[in-house]
């Protein structure tokens, strides 16, 4: 079933069209204001970020106008730099001392090196010379040892009437057990070391080393008595072995 038609007043309809303006324009002006502010807000920041701008573009100029940039500061800022400042000094002392403490430590530790080396190094001589007294009997050999022993026994008995001596022998040449040692005793054709050696092997002892060394010395009765023909040679012996001697009886 259809509904009539109902016909609207005329005045009701201006009414709403009239309601209708009010509300736009209403609208319209709360918009406006929304615009307003906006604008306002926004205006008020560039003018706060133009002052800071400003203010920071002033200072720069101040501090390059002004080498003493710290006496035109405010309080505040005066004591935050002498602060620093402090900060830095004490910095500075405590680089300076931890630098002095590290190199004190590297001079012990320097110190500390140098006396194990050193302790290192006797260490090892003390080795070579104990091998080398281990050893040196074996360097001298048996055919030496026979060689020294009749080599006595001759110059003994040629002792035995020392007028009648023309020429001592002499005993072969040998190496020394010191390998250092280049040198050679000019009558005996051998070095001290190897023959000082060559006695100790020899199993004199301490009675039979001094009378060797008796009949040895230079200004004893037997070496004076040879003739001008061997006596340069005999004293040069003799100075030789006693020297050689008296060093073994020495360390007896």
């Amino acid at each position: 079933m259809r509904l009539p038609d109902i016909k609207m007043p005329n005045t009701l309809k201006t009414d709403i069209t009239i309601l209708k303006a009010l509300l736009s324009i209403v609208f319209f002006i709360c918009f406006c204001h929304l615009v307003t502010a906006i604008l306002n807000h926004l205006l008020t920041f560039c003018v706060a970020a133009t002052i800071f701008i400003l203010f920071n573009t002033f200072r720069r100029a101040q501090r390059l106008r002004h080498p003493n940039f710290l006496d035109i500061q405010p309080p505040r800022i005066q004591i935050s730099a002498e602060r620093e400042a402090e900060w830095r000094e004490s910095r500075r002392g405590h680089f300076e001392q931890r630098f002095d403490a590290d190199r004190m430590a590297q001079a012990t530790r320097d110190d500390e090196y140098q006396r194990e080396s050193e302790r290192l190094w006797q260490d090892e001589q003390r080795r070579k010379i104990e091998e080398f007294r281990l050893h040196q009997r074996h360097i001298c050999t048996r055919a030496t040892t026979q060689v020294f022993e009749e080599w006595r026994r001759d110059c003994r008995t040629l002792l035995q009437t020392p007028e009648l001596i023309t020429s001592m022998p002499r005993l072969p040449h040998s190496p020394c057990p010191n390998d250092l040692c280049d040198t050679r005793a000019a009558q005996l054709g051998i070095c001290s070391h190897l023959l000082k050696l060559l006695y100790k092997v020899s199993r004199l002892d301490e009675i039979e080393m001094k009378d060797e060394l008796r009949l040895w010395l230079p200004n004893g009765a037997r070496v004076n008595q040879v003739g001008e023909s061997c006596r340069k040679q005999m004293l040069g012996m003799a100075n030789e072995i006693t020297q050689v001697l008296q060093e073994i009886l020495k360390d007896l």
